[in-house]
């Protein structure tokens, strides 16, 4: 994978480097680009193996979160493993190549749908997945969220990543959020070489302070 496979005509100063799950964090963090949410309840395994269907894209997170509803968690959690199966299938076949594919993320639901998720995954699956986004991130379940993801580390030996999304309401007012945010970090500080970015959630952040569109949410 690398950006810009869509326009292979393009030329640039310096061309764009090869990557996949694998490469170093210190490139990987700064790879991501665009990345594309979609629920966890769309069928993507022929998109997936298609390089005209998601031209340009190099990240993709599958949603277990706020783009389904909490009764269609099942359906996605059985549609996402139908998915890594498929993907892996391919794979072996030879039909498909790891640089093909986009890094691959799932947002789990909470740190409960975590740890019950995780216990679905094989070996075979972790070798597909890049990483898994932590809805509503904060000092109440980032340890629990960490150490779940470090326990998977240590089981299956793979490299996997956590993508915590910073959108609490603990975290969204100026009164507490310095304090906050600096219990966040000493939390977070052990497990550093596990995180691959850390996302803040725009929208639950601008529906808390009823933004509309055209404002200007950074200025927070």
């Amino acid at each position: 994978m690398r950006h810009h496979l869509y326009n292979p005509d393009f030329k640039f100063v310096k061309e764009p480097a090869q990557f996949d799950k694998n490469s170093s964090k210190k490139l990987l963090q700064f790879c991501l680009g665009a990345t594309l949410y979609t629920p966890g309840t769309k069928d993507l395994k022929e998109k997936l193996i298609n390089e005209n269907k998601l031209a340009g894209l190099t990240s993709l997170v599958l949603d277990c979160e706020d783009s389904i509803s909490e009764s269609d968690l099942h359906e996605a959690e059985e549609n996402i493993i139908s998915i890594l199966e498929y993907t892996a299938n391919m794979l072996d076949k030879g039909k498909l190549d790891k640089s093909d594919l986009p890094l691959l993320f799932i947002r789990v639901r909470n740190i409960d749908h975590f740890k019950q998720f995780s216990k679905k995954f094989s070996k075979q699956h972790l070798e597909i997945i890049t990483g898994f986004n932590f809805p509503k991130f904060d000092t109440r379940n980032a340890k629990e969220y960490l150490n779940q993801l470090e326990n998977l580390n240590n089981k299956y030996n793979k490299k996997l990543y956590g993508m915590p999304i910073l959108e609490s309401k603990e975290l969204a007012y100026k009164e507490k959020r310095i304090h906050n945010l600096v219990n966040l970090k000493d939390i977070i500080q052990p497990y550093k070489k596990f995180i691959l970015n850390i996302r803040v959630g725009a929208t639950d952040f601008s529906s808390r302070f009823f933004f509309k569109k055209g404002d200007k949410f950074f200025d927070l």
